[in-house]
């Protein structure tokens, strides 16, 4: 905190900061403008992979152990949780599912879906269901509607070995389909600390600097003169990288937060 105020009042100009935190208010500002405003309908999920028991490699055979789920001889059990929810700004219909190319969760050739359920969802009135296909190789994902930000966390344990189980089909007016957005992480995993961190690094490396340069000008006074046009030159390139560094750290944040699951699937 100290070294906050010392920075802010020793080096940069008065003007700088009111400067540099209203570009980058703007800049953020018209993002989320550009963003909020602009009609389009999108959907996305995100998914991770737990292995309960059983080797991960399809193709390793456990000899004469025997692994039984409801009486049933499976070579593993793996768990999958599922979030699929919309992330356009206009609504999805369940009309608007091909049905030539239905929006399913596929386990991997040989594999069958063993249980499913829907752990939670934003809102009942979606009605987010899964249908499972006669063969267990595919769950069929539906819902009447969904509204900005709704959507369903569901949890499929099937026979598939981790990160082979797929998600596809098609959406009338969505050209991108179901969009892949990695690992399925909740809402507190988001938070990063590195621009914080960054920021500190910087203060201590400037900090040093100045104590630096009082240290040389007890023994060359020239240093002083050099000092008033260095240390213009210096606090230019300084402001311009730290406007630079806070764009960056705002513009991931947003990328981030983006990018997470709506706060009601992620509840423990």
């Amino acid at each position: 905190m100290y070294l906050t105020l010392f920075f802010i009042a020793v080096v940069i100009p008065n003007w700088a900061v009111p400067t540099l935190i209203g570009i980058a208010a703007g800049g953020v500002f018209s993002y989320w403008l550009g963003k909020r405003f602009r009609s389009q309908s999108r959907l996305a999920f995100q998914k991770n992979d737990f292995t309960v028991v059983g080797h991960t490699n399809s193709t390793k055979s456990l000899g004469s152990i025997k692994i039984l789920f409801n009486n049933v001889d499976v070579p593993r059990v793996v768990v999958t949780r599922l979030a699929v929810w919309n992330v356009g700004n206009t609504t999805v219909d369940g009309g608007q599912l091909a049905t030539s190319a239905p929006l399913a969760f596929s386990v991997d050739a040989g594999a069958s879906i063993l249980a499913w359920q829907i752990v939670r969802a934003t809102n009942d009135a979606n009605k987010c269901r899964l249908r499972v296909a006669e063969d267990l190789s595919r769950a069929f994902i539906e819902f009447a509607y969904l509204n900005e930000q709704d959507g369903a966390l569901f949890q499929v344990t099937h026979t598939g070995a981790e990160n082979t189980a797929k998600l596809t089909g098609s959406i009338k007016g969505v050209a991108k389909g179901v969009e892949d957005w990695g690992n399925l992480r909740l809402w507190e995993e988001q938070r990063s600390k590195k621009p914080v961190a960054y920021m500190v690094g910087l203060i201590l490396v400037l900090f040093l600097l100045l104590r630096l340069k009082d240290h040389l000008a007890l023994r060359y006074p020239v240093v002083n003169t050099i000092s008033d046009w260095v240390g213009t030159a210096f606090v230019l390139v300084f402001s311009l990288m730290l406007l630079i560094a806070i764009s960056v750290a705002l513009y991931q944040a947003v990328q981030t937060r983006a990018r997470t699951i709506p706060k009601p699937l992620s509840r423990s």
